[in-house]
């Protein structure tokens, strides 16, 4: 039964929640268990990537794809070779972009991606560390 006053309406669903929360948590669970396998399935986790790349960069598949080949399926810091780029388990190529522009620079393994990242893309605190490095071997 519908009611007028958002209140009333409020205080019923914490009633009901409170006398049937056992039930609702079951369901919820049993729920979450059937369909955990769907969510986590590589045809999904290609496709939320795909879409996240679209959006993001507007970078289509083919377009990804056709990057990755260019560059010989390497990333461009480290030089190495990732073989499938598609799993999406951290052996994917990433996408090196300008937090400015947006603008795709090009593919980059995701410990070299995090790594710039983690500078703020700043030339001054690369070269530091650079220079840290060669100091302190």
């Amino acid at each position: 039964m519908p009611y007028k006053d958002p209140e009333k309406a409020r205080a019923n669903k914490r009633d009901y929640y409170k006398e049937n929360s056992a039930q609702i948590k079951a369901t919820q669970c049993e729920y979450r268990k059937k369909t955990a396998k769907k969510r986590k399935s590589k045809y999904n986790s290609e496709k939320r990537m795909a879409s996240h790349r679209l959006s993001k960069f507007c970078l289509s598949t083919f377009a990804y794809n056709r990057l990755c080949d260019e560059q010989g399926f390497t990333c461009l810091i480290c030089r190495s070779v990732i073989e499938d780029v598609t799993t999406g388990k951290g052996n994917t190529l990433s996408v090196d972009h300008c937090h400015k522009t947006n603008k795709v620079r090009g593919l980059l393994c995701h410990k070299c991606n995090i790594g710039l990242g983690a500078f703020n893309d700043s030339l001054g605190r690369l070269r530091a560390a650079m220079q840290y490095l060669l100091d302190k071997g």
